[in-house]
């Protein structure tokens, strides 16, 4: 905790915490502006309806608010991809799940499909992102790829889709607020360890409903690979 401080002009309280990089450690320091707007306007995409703002030397460098963060974070990630061409419609789900050992998790996944023959998956866990996914995104990945094949049995398409298959040209954002201890593969977080997410993303994809018009854009685009 420190000490309480006005929130601009207004007479709300709050915490300002504080700290000053040691020298003898980090020697001649400098901060990386762009790395910082980065990592704030991250927060921000996961915090809805918080704002945050950077301010260098006294000035506003950078400020950022969100309602629906995942939504725009997966704009922002499909503006990241050069050339990319959606070719289905935007699917948004929200999936609260508990497993029978009364673990809980809320999911949100943002997705669509690009003319582009490789995937991409942005994994974040309590507010914070695992570049390199982990237990939820293996979760997700198989029964995704359940779910797509179940979808074109009922749709009367004889192939057997792959994993691989049916992930080509998706782009996909998976946000989860889980109530139990997650654990990581290493100290920078940046591998999601723990075995009870990967059942939980795989039973909230298996809750996933597509309209049918979204069903067919999705099977059209797995067939065309």
């Amino acid at each position: 905790s420190g000490p309480t401080v006005t929130i601009g002009n207004k007479n709300d309280s709050g915490t300002k915490v504080s700290f000053i990089p040691d020298a003898t450690i980090f020697g001649n320091l400098k901060w990386d502006k762009k790395t910082i707007i980065d990592k704030i306007q991250t927060y921000a995409l996961l915090n809805n309806n918080i704002t945050f703002i950077l301010r260098v030397d006294g000035a506003e460098s950078a400020k950022f608010c969100y309602k629906d963060g995942t939504k725009d974070l997966l704009n922002i990630k499909l503006a990241a991809i050069k050339d990319a061409k959606m070719v289905t419609t935007p699917v948004f789900q929200k999936q609260d799940v508990t497993n029978e050992n009364g673990d809980h998790a809320y999911f949100e996944f943002g997705f669509v499909y690009i003319d582009k023959g490789v995937e991409y998956e942005y994994c974040y866990a309590n507010g914070g992102e695992t570049p390199n996914g982990g237990t939820y995104l293996t979760g997700f990945k198989s029964a995704y790829t359940s779910l797509i094949n179940k979808l074109a049995k009922e749709s009367d398409i004889k192939t057997k889709f792959g994993g691989d298959m049916v992930r080509r040209g998706l782009v996909m954002v998976m946000v989860m607020k889980a109530d139990f201890r997650l654990q990581f593969a290493e100290q920078t977080k940046l591998t999601l360890n723990s075995p009870e997410a990967r059942g939980l993303a795989s039973k909230a994809v298996g809750q996933f409903e597509f309209d049918k018009k979204i069903i067919k854009q999705i099977l059209d685009k797995v067939e065309s690979e």
